[in-house]
């Protein structure tokens, strides 16, 4: 039943509304119509076919019938809150701008005052409508252009003369090219004798083929005359079949089975592409429905690609297949299985055919820039490419590298940690670094690894410069590169293999299982493959220049070099050699072998198998090939200069060398020959087998293989058996020839000058003068003892002969008995 609200018998104003069912025989079915309760109705039995003359009391022919054309197969209907204007095209996605502005018109009568401005028309033949319903039924427009042919027939003539000719103006609304702008201001009720509502102006095809499709999204218009005014509403336009833009002001420039359902979203193309977010753009690409690109996030976007989805506020996919942009404001540039998931996030490319080797970007401000399976998990960290690489610290950074299984990755665990390159690298101290290499550690805070395999960097400043197996455990402890060293805290190695710095502050510079145990101690380099010819300085400030199998392990003990070196006292030193020994505190061994200094301060030059073993003691050098023919210093301050089987026992004792010589005395001292005994105190003794047993007694012994040897102190004994020659110049001295028992002055007259004759009488004059006396020396102890002879002095005064006047020579004094002899 079909009831005007409002309306008198003869003129028609007001609603017209449906109550109940609309019946007839004519449906556009792929369409329906809206009732005014929001059903949809697609069943032709709902719709009413009575002409419009019927409607308006026959004063309209049934070619007006509004019915006829509400809908066709290619303009799809505009649904409206009011059912007879819910069937009308008003508007077609051709008929917009760019900026959407819909097009109204406030005068329901005068609809064509705005219906399209005239920068809308195209060359493409968009028809524009005519809002008189009896006018419109003529072709003023078809579906492809305009025509130049208007209608003659007068208005008047179609309504039964009810309007004059004047309304034949509508017969030029539009031209052959161009909107013509002209304004009719009768109202409709003048031209049908108030025989039809504005309602029935509805059912006018305002806008033809060129717009909808099949699948256009339907547009409401709330107002029932003002039906002009919404030919563009809010809920969107789109291009294309099978597409769907739902969303507030979306848009779908074209492609197939693209659906914009996000406000202001839009497709521009591809197939089965869905921009679901608010303000979110598909570009294009596509595929299948499973293969779509969907952009659910407010104002995300996807430049192409397939099975894309850009799912955080603001993310964007430049294009690839299968990336997921899940953060806010995150992007992928493109790739395969590539995650951006942190807020602000970026996957510039790569990935993989398969989903376990997707990048994934998941820490806010992480990016990747290639590569495949990587993870920059944390905040603002970084991976340029690679494969398996997994940056999770706070600002860390992954370069490259990496392997084909989760156990080949690199790790950037630490803050502000980075990796280089390689492969199975971890750096999970803060701040820690690794160049690149295989299986590299850097754990602990601000450490370096620069290259090469197996290092391990594990405590605080550690750093470990290339090589291969070197590990750092100590605070600032540093290895430049060889293999399989260790060093701890503040320690250093520059290279080698399997040396050790595990004292505080130590140092190897290299070499071969050299060993830097104390603190600060230095070992040089040196060193073996044998452990057991090892290098190592234990002692604290200790240190081993070179050689191999030396040890220092005494406090400042240094070893210079050589080949099993011990410097095992207090600040001792060996300079070299081999199997020398430094033991005790300040002792010092330049080289040689098998030497031992024991004493305090003891010092041992060279030589072989010698002992210093008195504190200050010395041996310069000498010894032999066995420790029973060695030189011994065992008195303090006790010195041999050299020889072999030496013996310097007593204090400040010295041998100047020989051998098997003895000085045991304190003070006492031979200076060289063979089987020597100096043992009295101050004693001395040389030659051979020269005995000096009593304190300050002087034995000298020729080559006779017999001891000589002293009976008392402070003796002076010489054993010559070839004589005794004793010179004061080279022309003048004594002798005591082999066997004699006294001394011959030398008087040869060659060796003489100035020689006069002595007048004889004088000197028996004098000699009876001289007086002759009886003594004895002061200091001679035994009182006993007694001499005969003049005094040096009446001597001197009688005769002055000789050097002075305190001694009177054996010479003079027979020279002068020969002459007083003569006298007599």
């Amino acid at each position: 039943m079909l009831t005007v609200d409002g309306a008198a018998s003869g003129t028609l104003s007001g609603s017209l509304i449906v109550t109940g069912n609309i019946v007839g025989d004519t449906l556009i079915a792929s369409q329906g119509v809206r009732f005014s309760d929001g059903t949809l109705q697609t069943s032709a039995a709902h719709f009413d076919t009575a002409s419009l003359s019927d409607r308006i009391n026959a004063k309209a022919d049934s070619t007006d019938n509004a019915m006829r054309s509400w809908t066709t197969a290619n303009f799809p209907q505009k649904n409206d809150s009011n059912v007879w204007l819910a069937t009308h095209n008003w508007v077609s996605s051709q008929i917009v701008t760019s900026a959407g502005q819909q097009y109204a018109d406030t005068n329901t009568y005068d609809a064509t005052r705005s219906w399209v401005e005239s920068q809308i028309t195209t060359s493409a033949g968009q028809q524009f409508a005519d809002t008189n319903t009896y006018d419109a039924t003529h072709s003023w427009v078809n579906g492809r252009g305009f025509l130049v042919g208007s209608d003659t027939l007068s208005l008047s003539d179609r309504i039964g003369a009810k309007a004059d000719s004047t309304d034949n103006a509508t017969r030029v609304w539009v031209n052959e090219q161009n909107y013509l702008p002209k304004t009719d201001t009768l109202s409709l009720s003048d031209r049908i004798n108030a025989k039809a509502d504005s309602v029935d102006n509805a059912t006018r095809s305002w806008v033809a083929g060129q717009g909808f499709t099949t699948n256009a999204q339907a547009l409401p218009d709330t107002n029932t005359y003002d039906a002009t005014r919404s030919w563009v509403q809010s809920m969107g336009y789109l291009f294309g079949t099978h597409n769907v833009a739902s969303g507030f002001g979306g848009f779908i420039g074209g492609g197939d089975y693209n659906s914009a359902s996000g406000s202001y979203s839009v497709v521009s193309g591809g197939n089965s592409n869905q921009a679901r977010g608010f303000g979110s753009v598909v570009a294009g690409g596509g595929g299948a429905i499973a293969d779509s690109n969907t952009a659910t996030g407010s104002c995300s976007a996807i430049g192409g690609g397939r099975n894309n989805m850009a799912q955080g506020s603001i993310a964007v996919i430049s294009g690839g297949l299968y990336n997921r942009a899940s953060g806010q404001y995150c992007s992928v540039g493109g790739g395969y299985y590539n995650r951006a998931r942190g807020n602000y996030s970026v996957v510039s490319g790569g990935g993989s055919s398969i989903v376990a080797d997707s990048n994934c970007a998941s820490g806010d401000w992480s990016s990747i820039l290639g590569g495949a399976h990587n993870n920059a998990m944390g905040m603002y960290s970084c991976i340029g490419g690679g494969a398996r690489n997994i940056a999770r610290g706070i600002f860390s950074v992954i370069a490259g590298g990496g392997g084909s299984t989760s156990a080949d990755s690199n790790s950037a665990s630490g803050n502000q940690s980075a990796i280089v390159g390689g492969n199975r690298n971890t750096a999970s101290g803060l701040y820690s670094f690794i160049g690149g290499g295989y299986e590299n550690e850097a754990t602990g805070d601000y450490t370096v690894v620069g290259g090469g395999e197996y290092h391990a960097a594990r405590e605080n400043w550690a750093t470990v410069g290339g090589g291969m197996g070197n590990t750092v455990l100590g605070t600032e402890g540093t290895i430049g590169g060889g293999t399989d060293n260790l060093a701890r805290e503040r320690a250093a190695i520059c290279g080698g293999s399997f040396n050790a710095a595990t004292g505080y502050g130590s140092f190897v510079g290299g070499g071969v299982h050299c060993m830097a145990r104390g603190s600060n101690s230095v070992v040089g380099g040196g060193g073996s493959d044998a452990l057991s010819d090892s290098n190592s300085a234990s002692g604290a400030y200790s240190a081993i220049v070179g050689g191999s199998g030396n040890v220092a392990n005494g406090i400042g003990a240094v070893v210079t070099g050589g080949y099993d070196n011990v410097a095992s006292g207090m600040y001792t030193f060996v300079g070299g050699g081999n199997n020398n020994q430094a033991t005790s505190g300040r002792a010092v061994i330049s080289g040689g072998m098998n030497n031992i200094a024991s004493g305090l301060r003891a010092f041992i030059g060279a030589g072989e198998y010698n002992r210093a073993r008195g504190e200050r003691s010395v041996i310069a050098g000498g010894g032999y090939s066995s420790a029973s023919d060695s030189n011994w210093a065992g008195g303090d301050y006790s010195s041999i200069l050299g020889g072999r089987k030496n013996r310097a026992g007593g204090e400040y004792s010295t041998i100047g060398g020989g051998h098997g010589n003895n000085a045991s005395g304190a003070y006492a001292m031979v200076p060289g020959g063979v089987s020597n005994r100096a043992a009295g105190r101050y004693s001395f003794s040389a030659g051979h087998r020269a005995k000096a047993d009593y304190d300050g007694s002087f034995v000298w012994a020729d080559s006779t293989d017999s001891d000589f040897t002293d009976n008392g102190p402070n003796e002076f004994r010489v054993r010559a058996t070839g004589g005794v020659w004793m010179y004061t110049t080279t022309g003048n001295g004594a002798k005591l020839p082999a066997g004699a028992m006294a001394w011959v002055a030398i008087s040869d007259s060659t060796k003489k000058t100035d020689i006069k004759l002595v007048d004889t009488k004088s000197v028996l004059d004098r000699v009876a003068q001289l007086p002759i006396k009886e003594w004895r020396y002061k200091e001679q102890p035994d009182p006993t003892i007694r001499h005969i002879g003049p005094m040096a002095q009446d001597f001197w005064r009688l005769f002055h002969f000789g050097e002075d006047s305190l001694g009177i020579s054996t010479i003079d004094p027979d020279g002068i008995a020969l002459a007083a002899i003569q006298e007599l």
